[in-house]
């Protein structure tokens, strides 16, 4: 078992206690009583390609399984305030306490500081978590594909739109392109190994052949240098996210300046 499995059976055993004190019913009827996001993400990013530069989703985590703990831990506003004023088009949030120290208080947090559309990343395994994303206020959430049955991925792509959500459905090989239908018209290719942890920028070029061209596809992990982000452009991709590089730098403004500049290689 690798260890995205072992945080999924993880994120299942936390979402039993989740469901016995909020029933699913009962967390329907609080998200459908809520307005939807009106800013999607996906078209934050063909916005940014009109420009002529390659969409950048700035991310904010407090850890990660292949990193451990940053040090310093970063600070949350200070974060997203410099992914704002640098340049970004859209946060994205991980919500898992366990394995990268958020939780859905990160959202609201965020939101009080930008207006920037917010990623929900977590491993949602559930229709609660879908509907949990539309009463925290999110705009997109994260639908990781290597973690569902084809029946999950379309039941939950499907709920997300429903109910006004943009679901970015996350591929990690040639074999999870085969879960994407036509109706999935954002597409994140995270370059990641799930055995090795390692990440290689040769997965973007190799997937995104794959993909159906009417996507909207970005490009996940591994990019550090703007040199990375011109070769995922010219892969053909619309944008990219970006974590790691931006939290252990300590000029991440200018740092995601010169990414947020990144030229689009038209297709």
């Amino acid at each position: 078992m690798n260890q995205l499995h072992t945080i999924v059976d993880d994120t299942k055993k936390h979402l039993e206690s989740k469901i016995n004190q909020v029933s699913l019913a009962e967390m329907k009827a609080r998200a459908l009583d809520c307005d939807p996001q009106r800013n999607m993400i996906s078209q934050a990013i063909k916005d940014a390609n009109r420009m002529g530069h390659l969409g950048v989703i700035a991310e904010f985590k407090r850890a990660s399984p292949s990193a451990g703990v940053f040090n310093p831990i970063p600070q949350l506003k200070n974060q997203v305030q410099v992914y704002q004023d640098a340049g970004a088009h859209a946060l994205s949030i991980l919500t898992n306490q366990t394995y990268f120290g958020g939780s859905i208080h990160d959202i609201y947090q965020a939101k009080q500081f930008s207006s920037l559309p917010i990623l929900r990343k977590d491993f949602i395994v559930s229709q609660w978590q879908v509907y949990e994303s539309r009463l925290i206020g999110v705009s997109s959430i994260l639908l990781i594909a290597e973690i569902l049955s084809t029946a999950e991925l379309i039941e939950y792509h499907e709920l997300a739109e429903s109910i006004g959500l943009e679901a970015l459905v996350e591929v990690h090989s040639l074999e999870d392109t085969n879960y994407i239908t036509r109706a999935m018209k954002f597409i994140g290719i995270n370059n990641r190994n799930l055995k090795t942890m390692k990440t290689d920028l040769g997965q973007t070029m190799l997937i995104k052949k794959q993909i159906h061209h009417d996507c909207v596809v970005i490009s996940e992990s591994g990019i550090r240098e703007r040199g990375d982000a011109e070769f995922v452009s010219k892969q053909g991709v619309h944008g990219m996210l970006i974590g790691e590089s931006l939290l252990r730098e300590s000029n991440p403004a200018g740092k995601l300046a010169l990414f947020a500049t990144t030229p689009f290689a038209l297709e």
